[in-house]
């Protein structure tokens, strides 16, 4: 069963990086030929622009229901294991508070190996770059996905992409953070892939919570906290806040 989840996750992955790129390459040709002054090229690009995008937001929604069924089969892998694992140990004298204690050490530890740094620039709502000692890193958040073309130049942004980029710059720009890094760490583009925490709270949740992203990307192992971000999706959408305003 997992291989099938695989092989269909690994087509579905390959189209969305087609279509992705694709995007970006019809809007670099529309703004050309913009700057030419060709505006029927731009609007026959533009026009097929937003069909590729359609297809990439169909095979997002197909990629996310695959995504969750691997992880809903998963959970139950774990939790028949921990059952397991559970039994035996109380089975030979282990007890319940010497587990308890390991599972608070563990997430002790996980927060001490967090990155600690400044952002110094925000390119938008999910992406920025942190300065973490004499390094600079791009950063990727985790289990999020912000509406894209936040440059002002390029025509017909997505709604609520300049936003998504102005709530990031006023909460983050200049501050000090702390870096949760996935399991994979970093994605194609080199980037690293992380839960960003400002002040104790987690940035991805606040970014859902005010309507301006949307959980996108559940990609194995990278899915601690899914969970916890979709509550703060729901919440979100049943206020209609940000995105999720005309829907």
């Amino acid at each position: 069963m997992n291989d099938i989840h695989d092989h269909l996750m690994s087509l579905l992955d390959k189209q969305l990086h087609y279509l992705d790129e694709r995007s970006e390459m019809l809007m670099d040709k529309a703004t050309a030929a913009m700057e030419t002054g060709d505006i029927d090229l731009a609007k026959r690009v533009l026009i097929e622009q937003e069909r590729v995008n359609s297809r990439l937001v169909e095979i997002k929604h197909r990629y996310k229901n695959y995504c969750k069924s691997k992880l809903a089969m998963n959970k139950f892998m774990r939790f028949i294991f921990i059952y397991i694992a559970i039994t035996v140990c109380l089975a030979f004298g282990a007890s319940a508070c010497a587990i308890e204690s390991e599972v608070n050490g563990e997430t002790e530890k996980e927060k001490s190996s967090r990155l600690e740094g400044k952002v110094i620039k925000v390119a938008d709502g999910d992406t920025f770059t942190v300065q973490i000692g004499a390094k600079k890193e791009k950063v990727r958040l985790l289990l999020v996905d912000s509406p894209e073309s936040v440059d002002p130049d390029i025509p017909d942004p997505e709604p609520f992409s300049l936003e998504a980029s102005e709530f990031t710059k006023k909460k983050l720009l200049g501050k000090n953070v702390q870096l949760e890094l996935g399991e994979v760490q970093r994605d194609k583009y080199d980037r690293l892939l992380a839960y960003c925490y400002l002040n104790g709270e987690m940035f991805n949740k606040q970014l859902l919570s005010a309507g301006l992203a949307e959980v996108a990307y559940i990609i194995p192992p990278n899915t601690k906290y899914l969970d916890e971000l979709e509550e703060a999706e729901d919440k979100a959408k049943k206020q209609r806040l940000g995105i999720w305003a005309g829907k």
